[in-house]
């Protein structure tokens, strides 16, 4: 009988295995350049589309986002042109009362609460720099562009609705906010960009209907004591309310602006008094010619460049004694306009006149340029004030959210 055996040519031998003393003796299955491959999900088809439409989706909200006001006064516009009898006087909207009472008074209220007095305070001491700003805003431009739309208007058509606008636009103060966030922006001295926003708005509901009525005489139909009362009680007097709240009640101030974008408010409401100053003027289809129009949009686009361009070269006089951040804060402030001022100072001033959303029509084009030209020549400007060897006076303030555009 055979025996079968299992051998591999040393039968019966055991064999005997290393033995293991220390960890030094164990070869690792990978050594520490050996790249391990790990467990991961299956990519599947419809992945990478989804991650591409994120994208885009996240770059839209970024858009909406940032020009959400620019592409509401377009929505107005175009809102007031196929529905003018929804915000009409006497149409269902009943500007007259809403907007008069409520909507521009709620613009001014948020004003006042926003308008910080410390802040105001501690930059109150640059009076030749103050000095400067508002007299190149409030004086050295309206004289200027009322003397530059007089020449034009005897040289080419420009319609007269259309120039007194343009002029109305000289006459108004600087913005409330984005002067302030583009000084920043820029390395700016933001201090004093926010004292001479601040204080411009407030010098401006004096002197900004003087100027006009000045400029453009009384053309309304309500006499000069009913203007006076009317700039009273819409919009001096909820301004006064709103610094009174945050004097009187901060915590409570500070507690509904925490949980109450007061800047997204405001502009909301700004774009309901535009969207019914435009439903008036087309409801009486006051005609708007197409050559003046384009006249108008070329002229806000220039003067705005050459107030910038101006203002650099001023500033500079070794005289004033401006530093680059201070000369940021001048170009910014001194020629930029705002848009929250003009639409309820024109519809006080102009009650009864149809023209008064085409003479609010220059604004909507400055504004618009503004900001645009402003985003182009932040960086640079930021370049410029980081070279300087002093460099820019920075200031503790906080700025205003960029949301709000006036």
């Amino acid at each position: 009988m055979l025996q079968l055996r299992a051998s591999s040519g040393r039968a019966n031998e055991d064999v005997e295995l290393p033995e293991c003393r220390n960890s030094e003796d164990v070869q690792p299955l990978f050594s520490d350049d050996t790249e391990v491959p790990l467990l991961t999900e299956p990519v599947l088809p419809g992945d990478a589309e989804t991650d591409e439409q994120s994208t885009i989706k996240r770059k839209v909200l970024n858009f909406l986002s940032q020009y959400w006001f620019l592409l509401g006064i377009i929505f107005a516009i175009v809102f007031a042109r196929l529905f003018p009898w929804f915000a009409c006087k006497n149409g269902y909207l009943h500007p007259e009362i809403t907007i008069k009472y409520v909507g521009i008074p709620i613009i001014f209220i948020l004003s006042g609460l926003s308008l910080k007095r410390k802040d105001i305070k501690d930059a109150s001491f640059r009076l030749k720099l103050h000095l400067f700003v508002q007299s190149f805003s409030l004086l050295a431009i309206p004289a200027f562009v009322w003397a530059l739309v007089t020449i034009v208007r005897a040289l080419l058509p420009l319609q007269a609705y259309l120039a007194d606008g343009i002029i109305l636009l000289a006459c108004l103060p600087t913005t409330i906010s984005s002067c302030v966030v583009f000084t920043k922006a820029a390395n700016g001295n933001e201090a004093v960009a926010l004292f001479n926003a601040t204080g411009g708005n407030l010098l401006g509901l004096v002197v900004s209907p003087l100027l006009i009525l000045l400029f453009l005489g009384v053309s309304s139909a309500a006499p000069v004591y009913s203007i006076v009362i009317d700039l009273v009680l819409t919009i001096l007097l909820p301004l006064v309310l709103g610094q009174i709240l945050q004097a009187l009640v901060p915590a409570a101030v500070e507690w509904v602006k925490a949980r109450i974008n007061t800047a997204y408010v405001n502009n909301a409401v700004l774009l309901v008094v535009i969207c019914s100053t435009l439903s008036d003027t087309f409801v009486r289809q006051v005609e708007v010619d197409t050559g003046s129009l384009a006249l108008t949009m070329f002229l806000m686009v220039a003067l705005h460049m050459s107030f910038l361009v101006a203002l650099f070269y001023l500033s500079a006089i070794p005289w004033l004694g401006f530093d680059r951040g201070d000369r940021v804060a001048v170009m910014f402030c001194a020629s930029q306009k705002t848009i929250a001022l003009v639409v309820p100072l024109i519809s006080i001033i102009y009650d009864a006149d149809a023209s008064v959303g085409v003479r609010s029509l220059p604004i909507l084009f400055y504004h618009p340029s503004q900001m645009l030209i402003a985003s182009i020549v932040v960086t640079r400007l930021r370049g410029w004030v980081n070279a300087s060897p002093v460099g820019s006076q920075q200031s503790a303030v906080v700025a205003q959210p960029a949301a709000d555009v006036l």
